[in-house]
C-alpha cells in the first residue's frame, strides 16, 4: 500500500469514526478500519493524526472552533495512546482504542467539552507524583467560595464497599476532568440532615467520615454552603450526554455545582483506558486523597501488625470471597489459594498470610492447612456470618452499618502493608485493597487474579509495571518477581 492510500484509507476512517461516536447510540463497526492490513494500521494512524494536527486538509481547516478542538484531542489520543506503545513494537487493539474514545465521549456536551483541554492534557503525567499533586491542588482551590462542586451522595445500597468505592473513583475523575471539588453531601449540609446520610456509618456524622478524614479544605468550610446557594435536593443531577439521551433531558457539565447519587451511575460504570500512568496509580492517589484513614483507625491497624508481628515479617493477602457475592462467581476453589502460598514460602521465605474473608468455614479450613504448613494465618477478629450485609440486595435486616465500615476500613489499612495480594479479579475488592497498597507503599505491589476471573480489573498497570498484575488459569502458578522484598 502506497503512503497516499494509507493516508487516505486513514483519515477516511478517522472521519467515519469520528461521525458515528459522537452520536450517542450510532457507534459501530467501521468498515475502513478494518480495510487497513494489521502489520500497517499504526503506520496509518500515525498519518491520520500528523495530517489532522497539522490541518493539512482545507475542509477540515475551515471547521468550527469546537471541532477543531474534537479533532486536536483525537489526533493527540491516537498518537498517545496508538501510535506511540506500536512505535515501541506493542500491536494496537481496537477494543482498547474504543474504550479511550468512548470515554472521550463522556467528556461532551452537546458541541462543547466538559473538560479542558488543559486538563485533558494533564492525563499525559507519567509519574505517579505529578498525578497526586494534580489531584491535591484540584480538591483544594485558591478560593472555596468560587469554586465548583460535585456534591457526592453514595445511596446506593445493592452493592458492598469495593463497589461503591469503585464508583466514587469514577465520580472523582470526572470531578478532576470537569475541574470541581468532590465533597460528600452528608459532610457539607445540616439541613435535613437524616435524608443526606451516607450508607457507611450508622452513627454521625453517617458518612465515610467515621474512618477517612475530610477530602477537601473546603469540605468543612462554611463557603460551601454558600457557593452551593440552596437545599442539596435541588441541585441538577451529574448527567453527561450518553445518560442525558437516554433520559431525554440535558448534561450537566455547564451548571456551577452538579448531584452524584451513587444509586444512579449503572453497573457498567468504568474507569478508562485514557489514565496514561495505569489505573492503580490513580486509585492509589484517590485513597491517599478520599480515604486518608483517621488516627483512630491508624492506631487499630498498628496494634493489630505489632500484636501478630507483622511490622517486621513481610505478608501475603488471601481475599477469599464467599456467602452471597452475586459477581465473584463461580467461588475459587480454596487449592488456587493454596497453590500460590506454597510458592510464597518456598520462593520468598513468606510464611504469614492475611486472610480476608466473611466465611467462617474458609477462615477454619485455612488456619488448619497453615498450620500443616508451617505458615501462619492472621484475620481480624470479629463477626463472619457467611453473607454480604453491605448489600439490601441480600440482607434485609438491621444492620450495625458502623461496625461492617470499621471492619472493612481497618481490613485496608491493615493490608496496605502487604507486599502482595490473592483473590478474584472479578471483585471490586481487588481494585481497592491493591490501592491502598500502593497509596502506603508509593510502589508498584504483586497483585494476582485466580481462576481467570476478570471484571474491569486486569491491565491496570502499565509498560514495566505490567508482571506486577498476573491474572492466572485455572491450576496456574504465579511467575515470582525479583523485586518483592
Amino acid at each position: 500500500m502506497f503512503l497516499g492510500q494509507v493516508s487516505y484509507v486513514g483519515l477516511y476512517w478517522l472521519q467515519s469514526f469520528e461521525t458515528t461516536r459522537f452520536r450517542p447510540g450510532t457507534l459501530q463497526t467501521v468498515a475502513p478500519w478494518e480495510m487497513v492490513p494489521a502489520p500497517q494500521r499504526p503506520q496509518c494512524l500515525f498519518i491520520a493524526a500528523s495530517t489532522l494536527v497539522t490541518g493539512a486538509r482545507s475542509e477540515h481547516a475551515d471547521a468550527p472552533d469546537d471541532h477543531q478542538e474534537v479533532r486536536r484531542e483525537l489526533a493527540w489520543l491516537l498518537s498517545e495512546q496508538i501510535v506511540g506503545p506500536a512505535q515501541r513494537a506493542l500491536a494496537p487493539k481496537p477494543k482498547n482504542m474504543f474504550t479511550t474514545m468512548r470515554f472521550v465521549g463522556t467528556l461532551r456536551c452537546g458541541g462543547s467539552w466538559c473538560a479542558t483541554a488543559s486538563t485533558l492534557r494533564s492525563l499525559r503525567l507519567r509519574s505517579a507524583e505529578e498525578i497526586l499533586q494534580k489531584i491535591y491542588e484540584s480538591q483544594n482551590p485558591s478560593s472555596c467560595e468560587d469554586a465548583r462542586y460535585m456534591v457526592y451522595h453514595d445511596d446506593r445500597t445493592t452493592s458492598g464497599f469495593g463497589w461503591n468505592a469503585f464508583i466514587l473513583f469514577g465520580a472523582f475523575l470526572h470531578a478532576f476532568l470537569e475541574e470541581r471539588v468532590l465533597v460528600e453531601a452528608a459532610a457539607v449540609t445540616d439541613r435535613d440532615h437524616t435524608r443526606w446520610h451516607q450508607r457507611w456509618c450508622s452513627d454521625p456524622p453517617h458518612s465515610l467520615k467515621c474512618y477517612f478524614q475530610s477530602w477537601s479544605r473546603c469540605e468543612r468550610s462554611d463557603l460551601v454552603a454558600k457557593a452551593i446557594g440552596q437545599d442539596l435536593s435541588t441541585l441538577p443531577d451529574w448527567q453527561n450526554d450518553i445518560d442525558a439521551g437516554k433520559q431525554n433531558s440535558s448534561c450537566t457539565c455547564n451548571e456551577r455545582q452538579v448531584l452524584w447519587r451513587a444509586s444512579q451511575r449503572s453497573d457498567e460504570a468504568f474507569f478508562p483506558s485514557i489514565v496514561s500512568k495505569g489505573r492503580f496509580w490513580w486509585y492509589a492517589a484517590m485513597v491517599r486523597t478520599l480515604m486518608n484513614p483517621l488516627p483512630w483507625i491508624l492506631d487499630a491497624a498498628d496494634h493489630f501488625v505489632n500484636v501478630h508481628g507483622l511490622s517486621h515479617r513481610p505478608f501475603v493477602i488471601a481475599a477469599v470471597r464467599r456467602g452471597n457475592k452475586s459477581v465473584e462467581v463461580p467461588h475459587i476453589e480454596m487449592r488456587e489459594f493454596t497453590s500460590q502460598l506454597k510458592i510464597f514460602k518456598e520462593h520468598y521465605g513468606i510464611a504469614d498470610v492475611l486472610l480476608q474473608t466473611e466465611d467462617h468455614g474458609e477462615l477454619q479450613f485455612l488456619e488448619r492447612w497453615c498450620g500443616y504448613q508451617g505458615l501462619r494465618l492472621h484475620y481480624t477478629p470479629n463477626e463472619r456470618t457467611g453473607q454480604d450485609r453491605f448489600s439490601t440486595r441480600f440482607w434485609k435486616s438491621q444492620v450495625n452499618m458502623t461496625e461492617e465500615g470499621r471492619v472493612a476500613a481497618l481490613n485496608l489499612v491493615i493490608g496496605s502493608r502487604a507486599v502482595a495480594i490473592l483473590g478474584s479479579f472479578h471483585s471490586a475488592w481487588m481494585k481497592l485493597q491493591p490501592a491502598f497498597m500502593m497509596a502506603f507503599q508509593w510502589k508498584p505491589v504483586l497483585v494476582i487474579g485466580l481462576a481467570s476471573q476478570d471484571y474491569q480489573n486486569y491491565g491496570s498497570l502499565v509498560d514495566e509495571e505490567a508482571e506486577a498484575q498476573q491474572l492466572l488459569r485455572p491450576g496456574e502458578i504465579f511467575s515470582p518477581v525479583p523485586w518483592l522484598l
